[in-house]
């Protein structure tokens, strides 16, 4: 109960100043790392400023966590709290990194994790990875995306059809739709394989999420191969189960047509929505670039390849070079400084750089994040949920 008094009081506070300000003060509920960012700045000449009251909410849960862990004797109980707010900080920070996220977000997620490292008890559908590990921050992050997912998608909707862009509406809904056929294979090969295997070799749940992974993969760099194997793995379910299969394979198929639709939507919202175009004179300390301004030995290169262009193609088995330089300014969601924004006037004055500037919109992403910390405590993970429920399992 404590955890959930502790992350709810986290939860309204960012979510307040997220909407209100989209900023996250973390003195508010995190002194600690408003401290270190403190001494960082102190020691890097720049200025940090808080702007108070210091509130240790999250080193509260932490102590709290740890108490329970010596209690009971259980080392893994008592570093859970460290472990999971290391882990939520790597997920946040890659995020961060790759442009999807801001720095409050990171804070936030590593403070989730702090607090409930583990799924409690009374979670119905908590997933092996967050009951017998603190990998908590997993099932937050999974269900902060998957419960905004029908907001994201109305909202990428209205934004088309107020822009006239109605062809792009038909392509979210019709794009990619060979790649959820392939997808949807090669998920049921795995699963009819393991199935098997578990009869024979019963193995923990864990290492076959593992595995499964791992095929999925392999199938991702060698699709032909994933293709016979789904094929083949599809004419032995209905071989077996007749009607009955194809209906769970059509489930099977319009889970990974949701998560496409959800990828489609994003990023029709961060191309065609939250994006604006100006000139130089018109950008802003604070505005959060949709493009990354690079100086290269050979010019000043822009390279428009966010998050989504870079996942996509690591998922496809494709390599992604990374343009090398000194970049000038670039995705980070913490906007635009005035040093950028002289550096990008004189090289738009020098005639190197084009006076055209994609600007995107911010959305406040802390109250998604609470909604995925609450329902992990009251329900569990929605991924793990929809896994199970395809399986016939929930």
């Amino acid at each position: 109960m404590i955890p959930l008094i502790l992350g709810t009081i986290v939860g309204i506070l960012t979510s307040y100043t997220d909407v209100k300000t989209s900023y996250i003060y973390e003195e508010h509920f995190f002194p600690t790392i408003s401290i270190l960012s403190k001494w960082w700045c102190k020691r890097k000449g720049c200025e940090y400023e808080s702007k108070g009251p210091y509130i240790p909410i999250v080193e509260l849960g932490i102590l709290y966590n740890l108490f329970l862990g010596v209690k009971g004797d259980n080392l893994i109980q008592a570093l859970s709290p460290f472990i999971g707010l290391v882990v939520g900080f790597a997920i946040g920070y890659f995020l961060y990194y790759t442009g999807g996220w801001a720095s409050g977000d990171v804070i936030i997620l590593g403070a989730y994790s702090a607090l409930l490292p583990f799924a409690p008890a009374k979670a119905k559908y908590a997933p092996p990875y967050s009951l017998y590990l603190p990998l908590n921050s997993l099932s937050i992050l999974f269900n902060s995306i998957l419960l905004i997912f029908p907001l994201i998608l109305i909202y990428s909707l209205i934004g088309l059809a107020v822009k006239g862009k109605f062809r792009s509406i038909l392509v979210l809904f019709k794009e990619g739709l060979g790649a959820v056929v392939e997808v949807t294979l090669w998920l049921n090969f795995a699963a009819i394989l393991f199935a098997l295997v578990s009869i024979y070799l019963p193995i923990p749940r864990i290492i076959t999420l593992i595995l499964a992974f791992l095929i999925i993969l392999l199938f991702g760099k060698f699709r032909i191969v994933g293709d016979i194997a789904g094929i083949a793995s599809l004419a032995y379910g209905l071989y077996l189960l007749g009607i009955e299969y194809l209906i769970y394979f059509v489930k099977l198929f319009a889970i990974v047509y949701t998560f496409k639709l959800l990828w489609s939507s994003v990023k029709a919202l961060r191309r065609e929505v939250l994006i604006d175009e100006k000139v130089v004179e018109e950008l802003k300390p604070g505005d959060v670039l949709g493009e990354r301004i690079v100086l290269t030995g050979s010019g000043v290169v822009r390279d428009r390849s966010d998050f989504f262009d870079k996942l996509s193609k690591l998922l496809r088995g494709e390599r992604y070079d990374q343009v090398k330089g000194e970049e000038v300014a670039g995705f980070s969601v913490e906007g635009l400084t005035e040093e950028q924004i002289e550096r990008l006037k004189n090289l738009v004055n020098e005639g190197k750089l084009e006076n055209k500037f994609l600007v995107r919109k911010a959305m406040p992403f802390a109250p998604a994040l609470f909604l995925g910390f609450l329902t992990s405590y009251f329900f569990g993970d929605v991924l793990w949920w929809l896994i199970l429920k395809v399986s016939g399992l929930a």
